[in-house]
Parts: structure tokens; C-alpha cells; sequence
């Protein structure tokens, strides 16, 4: 089997066809929160308080295994 290979210009045709596009649902509900204009005020109200109060010298506590995935 032979490669294809792609020129910029189609590249780039591609890549405006694909930002012109709708959304697919799935991605749709990942985007939605993103243009809320509270949610990211919240976002960037928790992102200070974690910075404000983190300190390097910390210990992390263990995560309960009742919400890690079962190793296989």
C-alpha cells in the first residue's frame, strides 16, 4: 500500500471544513460549560484559592480505593 500524502492546501481545506462543521453532541457537551461566563469565573475564583493555599511542603493523602478502577 502506498502512502498519500497531503499538500498544505488540502491540509488546510480540511481544517476549515472541520471548524466550519457543527459540533457533534459529545463534543457539544464538553464545549457548553467553556462559554459560560460563570462557570469560568468559578473556574478562575478555585484556580486562585488552590494557588493562595497551596504550599510545597504539603503530603497528599491517598485517594480511597473505593474510586480507583479495579487493576486487571
Amino acid at each position: 500500500m502506498t502512502g498519500w500524502r497531503m499538500t498544505p492546501a488540502d491540509l488546510e481545506a480540511v481544517l476549515k471544513a472541520q471548524a466550519a462543521a457543527p459540533p457533534d453532541k459529545q463534543n457539544e457537551l464538553l464545549v457548553r460549560p467553556l462559554k459560560c461566563k460563570e462557570t469560568l469565573v468559578l473556574a478562575e475564583a478555585l484556580t486562585d484559592a488552590i494557588s493562595r493555599n497551596y504550599r510545597q511542603d504539603t503530603k497528599t493523602l491517598a485517594p480511597p480505593s473505593e474510586i480507583l478502577p479495579p487493576l486487571q
